[in-house]
């Protein structure tokens, strides 16, 4: 699965809210695609907002993940 080759990588997660971003180290996922990520940073609007550590987001929550250097949005 695409998702096995992120794993331990840092990703960029792009929330359904269309504000809001993680970025953080990829650790697992689940079969209803809830993901775990290490070293979480919550971004709004390219401003951080939040460092989480280790953080759960649900799945349904999720618009895009993607390997960080891909992403579209530059977060600082």
């Amino acid at each position: 699965m695409a998702l096995d080759r992120m794993l331990k990588e840092k990703v960029h997660v792009e929330l359904k809210d269309d504000e809001t971003v993680i970025e953080g180290v990829f650790m697992a996922y689940d079969q209803n695609m809830n993901i775990l990520l290490d070293n979480a940073k919550e971004f709004n609007n390219g401003t951080l907002r939040i460092n989480y550590g280790r953080l759960l987001i649900r799945g349904s929550a999720v618009f895009t993940i993607c390997m960080a250097e891909n992403s579209r949005r530059k977060n600082a």
